[in-house]
């Protein structure tokens, strides 16, 4: 039953910001736009609310590939972005990938955009991540961070976790990956998330407030780079190197 809840609050989530946050997902891609190489693997691609932002933005001549292991997920992606010709909509299970490595994709990026911590055995996806991806190919990760953050947001919408820079540090290198980038990302992002689920007790994300954040989103991106430094953020930017 606690599973079943889970999905039901990401998917709200999902909808809500597919409404609401177009120019933070902008914002992410700035942050990982200069990392990305090759081909893209976009794990747990979810109704596709990154998904579109790396298909209008990235390289033409590139495969995009895009996964879930929800069927609900996966019809609508393919209804929605499978038709392009560099795209393909796949089912996709981090526990088993024998099956996609037959395929051999040549896979040079892989991203995972706030879904590490909904995976249990987050060493092992690691694991087989390092084994998808090309020689020199890349995993960028954007993770909850700050433990001390976790509320009720994070248990309904089934987060195992939240990252310290250590523990993400860790276990990256235990997969056998190299760090080129690990810093925190989105300051202000750590006062909506104690308000909504510190003080309001609140599982779904406030619409209205996600609005305005979605308007204010140049004034966070500077204060983020040029005030604070990336050095504390409700989230880490993790771009690894096997």
């Amino acid at each position: 039953m606690k599973i079943d809840n889970s999905k039901k609050e990401i998917e709200k989530n999902q909808l809500i910001y597919s409404k609401k946050a177009d120019n933070f997902y902008l914002w992410i891609f700035e942050e990982i736009k200069p990392s990305l190489q090759g081909n893209i693997l976009e794990l747990g691609s979810g109704i596709g609310n990154f998904s579109k932002i790396i298909l209008e933005n990235y390289e033409k001549d590139k495969k995009i590939i895009l996964t879930d292991i929800e069927d609900n997920y996966l019809s609508n992606l393919r209804s929605n972005y499978g038709k392009g010709k560099n795209v393909s909509v796949e089912y996709f299970d981090l526990n088993d990938i024998e099956i996609f490595l037959r395929k051999n994709y040549e896979i040079k990026t892989c991203i995972l955009i706030n879904v590490l911590e909904h995976i249990e055995d987050d060493s092992k996806a690691l694991l087989n991540i390092n084994r998808i991806l090309n020689d020199e190919g890349r995993l960028i990760i954007l993770v909850p961070a700050l433990k001390n953050l976790y509320n009720l947001i994070d248990l309904e919408n089934g987060h195992y976790r939240r990252y310290s820079k250590r523990e993400l540090k860790d276990k990256a290198k235990n997969a056998g990956f190299k760090i080129l980038k690990l810093y925190y990302f989105n300051f202000f992002g750590i006062l909506g998330w104690i308000f909504n689920g510190k003080i309001l007790k609140k599982s779904i994300i406030n619409e209205n407030a996600l609005g305005i954040f979605n308007r204010l989103i140049p004034f966070f991106k500077f204060f983020d780079k040029h005030i604070i430094h990336r050095k504390i953020g409700v989230s880490l930017i993790a771009v690894l190197e096997k």
